[in-house]
């Protein structure tokens, strides 16, 4: 198995990211990244792509958001924690594409933390 590596897209509606990181960071450690204006004459690899501006962390996993995707991943394979686990399922509720046009992609495999079940009291 390999470290988690999943993007996730919105369409026809970028999200607001100032907003998105303000929820995030009560829970998880989130970095707004800051990317200079580019000049008219500047050349870009990728003209129509929106760049990364937000990364947020919570214990195994990262994700790095734009108005319009979410790359979710792991340095190195681990388990989802629980802290993970909430982190993941609140990106696929903002991010509720699997693809950025008409198609699937199915989401890979990924390990999850075993919770101690705790025995009623007798």
């Amino acid at each position: 198995m390999k470290p988690y590596y999943y993007v996730r897209f919105r369409w026809f509606k970028g999200i607001d990211l100032k907003e998105v990181a303000r929820e995030l960071k009560t829970k998880f450690s989130v970095e707004e990244i800051y990317m200079p204006e580019k000049g008219f004459f500047d050349v870009d690899e990728f003209p129509f792509s929106e760049r990364e501006r937000v990364r947020a962390k919570a214990d195994t996993l990262t994700t790095r958001l734009s108005p319009f995707r979410a790359v979710l991943f792991q340095g190195k394979l681990e388990p989802f924690t629980e802290r993970d686990m909430e982190l993941r399922n609140r990106i696929r509720e903002l991010y509720p594409r699997p693809s950025p046009t008409i198609g699937y992609k199915r989401e890979p495999p990924f390990l999850v933390k075993c919770q101690k079940i705790e025995e009623p009291a007798r």
